[in-house]
């Protein structure tokens, strides 16, 4: 049995749809999808469909709706809506949900990209784009738990969204984005993302006049709703689009000064496959923001190759760090001259 939410509510057995057609049917079988394999008390339930008006009768419903779904079902002994104290469970495995494959799809394309494999983050996120039928759960009443179940998968929707461009950039011919992106910039202004990337397209396309009206757009938009100026990058792209020669397409200005400060690389590096794979892990983008800062510390008795490890990682990634890399020796087993926290870091420096 297969349950579909990225779309109207949907049950399949094989090639055959079960209808749910009361709403109330719909909103108790969705909060019960919503917290897959855990119980659902009964009276969060009474919540779920009545809010703060619940009838007197609201238990002895919620009781009747689901005897009502088990026959929809085909589940009259109650192996899969479970009765469970202090309310129900609903017994489904994740592979069999279309929200759980879309998730697991829209890490493994996040993961691609971050070790550049664009054409594969590519694939795999459109794929997983290519499971929604319409907006979650549609049709189905809300609720808080729906509510806040549908408020959650739009967004990661909108993050493959982006993920999936940003593959397509790296990879593919971009002058066909500029449509999808300026669809995307309209159904949503506020989302600094999709700004970005149409200014990208549009200024690797030739068109850096267009990338300009772009961003003054979006200025316009975000001070009317906000009352405040584009985020730090879209002001950078901007200037840079602004510092650039005519018909260049490097993001870099011409005068910009990129640091190179990595020790040299080891020449022969054997082993810790398994703490290079955490480094890099740790290097792609957080679930809530593409750009998060992550900072990670390699601990271990002195001698045993922090440093080697962590200088041999840093020149596999280099290309992520486009902006340069920077490299401060705090001299933690120098005796005479540790480093102080007092040091003050020249502006240079500034992560």
């Amino acid at each position: 049995m297969l349950w579909h939410v990225l779309g109207p509510l949907q049950v399949r057995t094989g090639k055959e749809s079960i209808a749910v057609p009361a709403p109330k049917w719909r909103a108790l079988l969705a909060a019960l999808l919503t917290e897959r394999d855990r119980v659902v008390a009964t009276e969060s339930l009474i919540d779920e469909l009545w809010d703060a008006e619940p009838p007197s009768t609201a238990r002895k419903l919620v009781s009747g709706y689901v005897l009502r779904l088990r026959t929809l079902l085909g589940d009259p002994a109650g192996h899969i809506l479970v009765t469970q104290a202090p309310g129900y469970r609903l017994a489904v495995d994740r592979a069999d949900v279309d929200s759980c494959r879309f998730e697991d799809l829209l890490a493994d394309g996040r993961e691609a990209l971050g070790h550049n494999d664009a054409q594969r983050a590519a694939d795999l996120l459109s794929e997983a784009l290519r499971l929604w039928r319409g907006p979650a759960l549609a049709g189905v009443p809300r609720g808080r738990l729906t509510s806040a179940e549908t408020d959650r998968l739009e967004e990661l929707r909108l993050i493959a969204t982006e993920l999936r461009i940003e593959a397509q950039i790296r990879c593919a011919p971009i002058a066909p984005l500029v449509a999808e992106l300026r669809g995307l910039t309209t159904r949503h202004p506020l989302r600094e993302r999709f700004w970005h990337q149409l200014m990208r397209v549009l200024r690797d396309s030739g068109r850096p006049a267009e990338a300009l009206t772009a961003y003054a757009e979006a200025r316009h938009v975000i001070g009317d709703e906000l009352g405040a100026d584009p985020g730090q990058e879209l002001q950078q792209l901007h200037r840079q689009l602004l510092t650039t020669e005519p018909g260049r397409t490097t993001s870099t200005p011409p005068s910009a000064v990129v640091p190179r400060q990595l020790p040299s690389a080891t020449t022969h590096f054997v082993g810790r496959a398994d703490e290079l794979h955490t480094l890099s892990r740790l290097a792609i983008p957080a679930r809530h923001g593409e750009h998060a800062m992550v900072i990670a510390a390699v601990t271990g008795t002195a001698g045993a190759g922090k440093t080697g490890l962590v200088v041999h990682w840093a020149h596999q990634v280099t290309d992520r760090f486009p902006d340069g890399q920077l490299y401060v020796n705090l001299r933690g087993y120098d005796a005479d001259q540790p480093m102080s926290r007092r040091t003050h870091w020249p502006a240079s420096c500034a992560l």
